[in-house]
């Protein structure tokens, strides 16, 4: 009798056993969802379109066909958000589609998920849920035992979650990996100050893979901005975007959305991109002008970096502006030269500029941005600290005024000022130290 009563307690056990090794089941779908409290969730757009990379409160991070290899989808919650995960699961070799649905007969199988990417960040285990199809089980929503980290930016190129299932919960459960799911995540330091409309993918690549680990917004400025000053800056696909790559012929973009589209832009839309990665972060200076027009005082334009002479003391007949040169039609050719029909200054070395070394030159003004009142050029990856404010004679010469003056963007970036008598000649002034003209802050704007 003590033989039949032991042989009777131990084979349910060796039963579950069997039963847990042979149900094979495989890892088919893994949904992120909306934190239930707060606004920790971050609706991702696509940058050739606009259109929507994740829903409104659900998307779906990783996904396998029967046949097929997997899809992955990025997701992005503030820091501090909870997620909370669903999953669907099939017998291995079923050609069933998953239900998306909760409501089903509970099973006594049961699923946990543990994160590889953040150490004892669990889901809890929970028993499968079959809605109807006989080889398909959802894991229903969960949401994760620990709140990703307060004021603190990651980027997860892959965040991995190992699922595994046994036939109980109890302390003699035996799991099986059934499958690792990974997908891009990022996890803003606060909520984005950028509109929906401009919640784009790369805006958050940027952001997040540059500040990876910072906690505040001074340390993320400094990663972003050591990002830029390399001008190498891509998309999240990893596509460079130019700075006038292409002078004339092309769709040169003044927009955010228009840069990431075209990957290549003028000093506004490069202005506006630095400044919308960092909204994507949550930085941002209330009534603050941060959006930094800047033109010469006394002149027409600028040239950009090192101009020479041809050794002529200049034919212009204007003293101040001594150097003639005159354009050729059209003015650019192969969308990257400057076509002179006579010329006694011309370009020796451009500046260089976001993956270009060859940018277009020759401007009315310039664009860029000012935050915590120092300034950063990125479209040429630059800083020039901060501006001076300095008393100068009146445009008329009567009197003085003060201005807002940039003596290391002078002193540095600019070779030459000139003006312009008509639409095909340019009287050239070369620039220096103790030069006739300057640039000056023209106008400021809250971006």
């Amino acid at each position: 009798m003590k033989a039949k009563n032991i042989l009777w307690v131990v084979v349910p056990f060796l039963s579950n056993i069997l039963c847990a090794q042979h149900l094979d089941l495989e890892l088919a779908r893994v949904d992120f969802w909306a934190p239930v409290i707060g606004t920790g969730w971050i609706r991702i757009k696509n940058d050739d379109d606009g259109s929507d990379l994740s829903g409104v409160g659900k998307t779906t991070a990783w996904s396998k066909p029967v046949n097929g290899t997997a899809s992955k989808s990025p997701i992005a919650y503030v820091s501090g958000a909870v997620p909370r995960v669903s999953a669907c699961f099939r017998k291995e070799g079923a050609n069933q589609i998953c239900s998306n649905a909760e409501n089903g007969t509970s099973t006594n199988i049961y699923v946990r998920g543990t994160v590889l990417s953040i150490n004892g960040m669990l889901l809890p285990p929970k028993p499968l849920v079959n809605a109807g199809a006989v080889d398909v089980y959802e894991y229903p929503i969960a949401v994760m035992n620990q709140q990703l980290t307060p004021k603190l930016i990651r980027y997860f190129e892959l965040f991995k979650i190992k699922w595994e299932y046994a036939l109980t919960d109890g302390p003699d459960a035996l799991w099986k990996v059934v499958g690792v799911s990974e997908h891009p995540l990022y996890v803003t330091l606060d909520a984005p100050k950028a509109p929906l409309s401009h919640h784009f993918l790369s805006l958050l690549h940027i952001g997040c893979k540059e500040g990876d680990g910072t906690k505040n917004n001074a340390e993320m400025l400094a990663k972003v901005w050591a990002y830029f000053e390399q001008r190498q800056v891509k998309r999240a696909d990893g596509q460079a975007m130019t700075y006038y790559g292409q002078w004339s012929g092309s769709i040169l973009a003044s927009t955010t959305d228009g840069l990431l589209k075209h990957k290549d832009g003028m000093c506004m839309a490069w202005t506006r991109l630095f400044l919308d990665v960092l909204k994507m972060q949550g930085l941002w200076e209330e009534n603050t002008d941060n959006f930094i027009v800047v033109r010469p005082r006394n002149s027409d334009g600028l040239l950009v970096k090192t101009w020479s002479t041809n050794g002529t003391s200049g034919t212009s007949g204007n003293p101040s502006y001594p150097y003639k040169n005159i354009k050729g039609t059209p003015f650019y050719t192969n969308n990257n030269e400057y076509n002179w029909e006579y010329a006694e200054v011309s370009l020796s070395s451009a500046l260089s500029s976001q993956n270009n070394n060859n940018p277009q030159s020759d401007f009315g003004q310039h664009i860029f941005a000012s935050v915590n009142g120092i300034l950063y050029d990125p479209s040429y990856g630059i800083s020039y600290g901060s501006p001076q404010y300095t008393t100068v004679p009146t445009l008329s010469g009567t009197g003085t005024e003060s201005v807002y003056t940039i003596p290391d963007l002078d002193n540095y970036g600019i070779s030459a000022y000139y003006l312009r008598p008509d639409a095909t000649f340019l009287n050239i002034q070369m620039n220096s130290i103790n030069n006739n003209d300057f640039v000056y802050i023209y106008m400021s704007l809250n971006y």
